[in-house]
């Protein structure tokens, strides 16, 4: 768990705190280094906890424990950031403003959370390198994801280009229109977003977008609400391969720091990241 010096100007107003799960087999020591996640703490005044992994299936080998476990390890960490550790720290949470991230298998793990147990701690999730396709809590959650140009061979299709024919599925994924095509979809309608694209036709997909970007390194493509908030997001990096990439880091932030949700699990958007009074409610 850090809180940065420019955490502690926050005052009553409390410093956000971004919930982070490495990828596979990466201690929290190691992610916390590599992800640069510190730095971005450090600058932004947010409060940041990397979650361990542990020998789940061997001495030698970190990873994750099931959905179940993973949910108590979060709860866990933020009630014990929050009860605890702020408190050493003389520092004050902001519990409406808790994100979610991670990369790999941490972004799975992050996903699964956000996208359903789990989505009433979290205000809005960004990750990259691996998703989650089930969308089961109501009340929506803002969600960009990031993948690789050369990531995960099933993430590597654009959203709008199925799988080859006869390509099988990796790591346990069920592929049917492509694995980021089901995410951008599952993503809008779980925010609600009344918007459609034809599979394997980018004409129809960018027409669908709010504004996309392909231009530089981040080919970024972004779906609004009535609210004009982005719920859903999605950026593919020229030249990445399946690894840990501190820029997508500082783009996470950028998308997560604008969120919030209160105790009756609504949620709002604020266009300078609540730097001043213009929060507006998430319109469904």
């Amino acid at each position: 768990m850090y809180f940065p010096d420019s955490a502690k100007q926050a005052g009553d107003a409390g410093v956000p705190v971004v919930v982070v799960f490495p990828g596979n087999t990466q201690s929290a020591a190691t992610f916390t280094d590599c992800s640069q996640w510190w730095a971005i703490a450090n600058d932004e005044g947010c409060a940041v906890i990397v979650m361990g992994e542990y020998c789940a299936k061997s001495a030698a080998g970190l990873t994750y424990g099931d959905t179940a476990d993973s949910a108590n390890f979060s709860r866990a960490a933020v009630l014990l950031m929050e009860d605890v550790v702020s408190g050493k720290a003389d520092v004050k949470i902001d519990t409406t403003r808790v994100y979610g991230s991670g990369h790999s298998l941490g972004s799975r793990t992050i996903q699964t959370l956000t996208h359903n147990s789990e989505a009433a701690t979290y205000a809005a999730v960004a990750s990259t390198s691996f998703h989650n396709e089930e969308f089961t809590a109501t009340g929506g959650m803002p969600s960009y994801l990031m993948v690789g140009q050369a990531d995960l061979p099933f993430l590597q299709k654009d959203p709008w280009s199925p799988p080859e024919a006869g390509e099988a599925p990796a790591q346990g994924e069920t592929i049917q229109d492509g694995a980021v095509c089901n995410w951008v979809k599952g993503a809008q309608k779980a925010n609600g977003l009344d918007v459609s694209f034809v599979d394997n036709d980018k004409a129809s997909f960018l027409a669908a977008c709010s504004s996309y970007s392909e231009a530089g390194r981040y080919y970024t493509y972004t779906w609004n609400d009535a609210s004009d908030a982005p719920l859903v997001q999605f950026t593919r990096t020229l030249a990445r391969e399946h690894n840990c990439y501190p820029e997508e880091f500082k783009l996470a932030w950028d998308f997560l720091k604008h969120y919030s949700v209160g105790e009756d699990g609504a949620r709002y958007y604020s266009p300078s990241a609540f730097a001043e009074d213009d929060k507006v409610a998430i319109l469904k």
